[in-house]
């Protein structure tokens, strides 16, 4: 059995960093033929079952793809899974009023949350909205 096939292997046994891995691959095309929906189906897998950098690609692919509502879940389910750039991109979400109505409570919220988990890339929108108040 060569590498590949251990990894698909272990996808199909429902290893997430495998499926993750995998989806990758097909995605851009590395050491297997790019397709675009078995890269998407097995993230999504990955998503599924909690790990937070699948559900963040899926929402860079979606939102890469126009479909800013379905790279918002995806986004938001990254940060409620635990990873801190993701709580800090979805705090500047919705501090901009780009994809979501603006909601500086919210915004103030992840930002927090994003600055606790040692991402800093949100402090300049956290003091803004927070000298608004």
């Amino acid at each position: 059995m060569n590498d590949l096939q251990r990894l698909e292997s272990y996808a199909e046994q429902g290893d997430v960093e495998s499926q993750f891995q995998l989806g990758m691959m097909y995605e851009a095309g590395k050491r297997v033929p790019r397709d675009e929906a078995k890269g998407l189906a097995w993230i999504e897998k990955a998503a599924n079952q909690g790990a937070a950098l699948a559900s963040n690609m899926l929402s860079t692919i979606y939102m890469g793809k126009c479909d800013s509502q379905a790279g918002f879940k995806w986004k938001q389910r990254a940060a409620e899974q635990g990873l801190a750039n993701a709580q800090g991109q979805l705090g500047i979400l919705y501090a901009t009023d780009k994809i979501v109505p603006q909601d500086d409570i919210k915004a103030c919220a992840w930002l927090t949350v994003a600055l606790a988990n040692d991402c800093p890339g949100g402090r300049d929108f956290l003091d803004k909205l927070l000298r608004k108040r």
